[in-house]
């Protein structure tokens, strides 16, 4: 009696087979896509680094400036990459400085009156009373201005004894005002290089000027100091 055939150890049918292996899975698209991204991100970060080319002196040739992300300008324009320092100086003065009363400032025309002071600008003229002079400092400088104090400054540090002359000096100047801050007029090579307003008694010895411009402090440190 014939036997028929048990299960195979596929089930109780044998597999189908095709003749053609599984198709494999195709990846190139997808490698040569990651490849040309990563590509053109380099290319963005370099693009991204070169921000700034500039000119000094007129031509570009000699002039470039590249800027890094998280990084301060690089110049090359064949001088200082930093901005210098604001003048400053101490010791003895090349002349002598006043420190006067103003008792009248008006414009120029013509000449001054007789005996009046022409300002450095060229048209202001001013009548002085008394005051001090100086002869030295102790330390004087342009000052950059700050967040909380945005003017350029001028600070000045006088020697003790002028310190005290000038706090009974500025002293005196405020009490007799009365609706406006009495100017003092800063006296240098027979000029009024500055006349700015005493708010308060000034003591101790630390003295500020505010004006408008680095232009202008750096001026008037040279001035006092006889620089200028």
């Amino acid at each position: 009696m014939a036997v028929p055939p048990g299960p195979g150890p596929y089930g109780s049918e044998p597999p189908q087979h095709t003749g053609f292996p599984p198709p494999a899975r195709r990846r190139g698209p997808i490698l040569v896509v990651a490849v040309v991204g990563a590509a053109l991100a380099v290319m963005l970060v370099v693009v991204a680094a070169l921000v700034l080319i500039r000119a000094c002196g007129g031509g570009e040739e000699n002039a470039a400036s590249v800027r890094f992300p998280g990084m301060q300008e690089m110049r090359a324009c064949g001088g200082e990459e930093e901005d210098p320092a604001p003048v400053q100086g101490s010791g003895a003065l090349a002349s002598p400085v006043r420190f006067l009363r103003v008792q009248e400032q008006y414009p120029l025309q013509g000449t001054c009156r007789n005996g009046d002071m022409l300002a450095l600008d060229g048209v202001t003229c001013y009548r002085l009373g008394d005051g001090m002079t100086v002869t030295r400092l102790k330390r004087i400088a342009a000052v950059h201005p700050t967040a909380e104090l945005p003017d350029w400054r001028v600070q000045f540090s006088l020697e003790p004894a002028d310190a005290r002359a000038f706090g009974d000096l500025t002293r005196e100047l405020a009490d007799a005002a009365h609706t406006t801050a009495p100017l003092l007029a800063i006296v240098a090579d027979g000029r009024v290089i500055s006349a700015p307003q005493v708010m308060s008694a000034i003591t101790g010895g630390e003295v500020e000027i505010t004006v408008k411009s680095r232009a202008q402090a750096e001026e008037l440190v040279r001035r006092i100091l006889g620089a200028g």
